[in-house]
């Protein structure tokens, strides 16, 4: 079987990125053979440093593609430097735009609270 060249014990791509991808595959299958370790993609990292202090989490070697972002080029972790980011990407330092969505569940629960009051309140007061 035929493995692909790179071979960082972690290291961090990005999605868009055809050798980043192939070296994914690769690792997939050779977890899928039993060698240890992790691979993975996600959407919730978006630097190297964030996919560098997951791969120190999980403590065995790891392969991150990253969903939004990312490298111009595969990254070993074990060298990886805080560089500029690419234009356009978002990244987990920046400062957080303010969204609707947290105040949804706050919402909901104050919705759930009226609902429940105007119910027992039928239940004790008939009309």
């Amino acid at each position: 079987m035929a493995h692909h060249p790179v071979r960082h014990r972690s290291w961090v791509g990005a999605l868009d990125d055809g050798q980043a991808v192939a070296a994914f595959l690769d690792r997939v299958t050779r977890l899928a053979d039993g060698e240890p370790g992790w691979a993975f993609t996600t959407s919730a990292i978006a630097s190297v440093k964030g996919a560098g202090d997951a791969a120190d989490a999980l403590g065995a070697p790891v392969a991150v593609l990253l969903a939004d972002g990312g490298p111009m080029e595969v990254v070993d972790l074990g060298k990886a430097q805080a560089g500029p980011p690419r234009p356009g990407i978002r990244t987990m330092t920046a400062t957080p735009n303010p969204s609707r969505r947290r105040w949804l569940v706050p919402l909901a629960g104050l919705v759930l609270l009226v609902v429940l009051a105007v119910v027992l309140i039928t239940m004790v007061i008939p009309l």
